[in-house]
């Protein structure tokens, strides 16, 4: 999510939860039975945090806030798309996954090993008018080695 949203967290069950948001805007919220709350954050993540309930420790899920709009969540195929990013400028893309963090790894870039750090890796700039496609592959044996 962005930073200028808010995020409206709704709980249709008969039973109250707790929703516990760990991010620097961090929240500790009542939400009782068929009732919602919202949470507005302030400040841009620099990685998802975690968003659980407390009394029911198998509800979990993450949550990323950043001030820009270039950002995407996978398909269930792991396609994804950013539509509208700048041109004539490097760049910079952050992967992440629940096993894998943000960590130092390599995966494969349209056939090309790349070697990241922290997730990151640079993308040489755009065209105006330039689409670019990427095969990404990551390794299956790394999300084995992580659990």
């Amino acid at each position: 999510m962005r930073t200028n949203q808010v995020l409206e967290i709704k709980n249709s069950d008969t039973v109250g939860h707790n929703a516990n948001l760990a991010g620097l805007t961090s929240a500790n919220m009542q939400v009782g039975p068929n009732s919602s709350v919202t949470y507005k954050p302030i400040y841009q993540e620099s990685k998802p945090f975690t968003v659980d309930c407390k009394s029911h420790p198998w509800m979990s899920s993450y949550l990323i806030v950043r001030d820009a709009p270039f950002f995407a969540v996978t398909g269930e195929d792991g396609s994804f798309q950013i539509s509208n990013v700048p041109t004539g400028v490097a760049l910079p893309f952050k992967f992440w996954h629940e096993v894998l963090q943000s960590g130092a790894f390599e995966i494969t870039i349209n056939g090309t090993g790349v070697k990241l750090s922290r997730g990151k890796f640079n993308l040489d700039p755009l065209e105006p008018g330039e689409q670019r496609e990427l095969n990404i592959e990551i390794e299956a044996s790394l999300f084995n080695s992580a659990l």
